[in-house]
């Protein structure tokens, strides 16, 4: 079983990139995941979702692998000075953080996928809106070994042997399995 500090959630994950987002973009006022439709925004903000999940590569381990798309939208006030260029330079500013990026959490790093003006949620009609698309693979779920030790035993340990040597009475061939580096599986 891994360690439960090596788990993670899909609400840490959020949690995660809306703390590297605020940290790493001072002059945005507010960056949140799912946020509260129908309110007054402080602008500029950033407002996350995920907006889809598929299946990820199977760590053979028996935890869930998926990958998550995030969409974040920079928000920006319309009426502000060179409202355009803002927008631009913080989309851009996001993509930058987005370069080798894993929030601190064991997934792997930020698959960019696009960046562009965004007219494509209602209920942000009336503001200035850049969207930044991406991808994180993680794994959910605790890690199995689906054999159970024998009785009694303190280890287990992991043996092959080769077909036609294998089967009762050529235990004595088969070989005590072991990393490249020495150790025994």
């Amino acid at each position: 079983m891994t360690d439960a500090s090596d788990q993670i959630s899909l609400e840490q994950l959020c949690a995660a990139i809306t703390a590297g987002i605020s940290a790493a973009l001072p002059e945005v006022k507010s960056a949140e995941f799912w946020p509260q439709v129908g309110r007054r925004l402080d602008l500029p903000c950033v407002l996350g979702e995920v907006a889809g999940l598929q299946p990820g590569t199977d760590p053979g381990t028996g935890e869930t692998a998926l990958v998550a798309h995030i969409q974040a939208r920079i928000v920006v006030d319309p009426n502000a000075l060179h409202a355009d260029m803002k927008g631009a330079l913080l989309a851009t500013r996001l993509v930058r953080l987005l370069q080798n990026q894993n929030w601190g959490l064991p997934i792997t790093l930020a698959d960019f996928s696009r960046a562009s003006p965004d007219w494509t949620h209602p209920d942000l009609d009336g503001y200035l809106v850049w969207l930044v698309e991406w991808r994180h693979e993680f794994h959910i779920g605790e890690t199995e070994w689906p054999f159970e030790a024998p009785t009694g035993a303190a280890d287990t340990a992991l043996y092959f042997g080769y077909d036609p040597e294998t089967g009762p009475g050529n235990e004595h061939l088969y070989q005590l399995a072991q990393s490249p580096d020495g150790f025994e599986l």
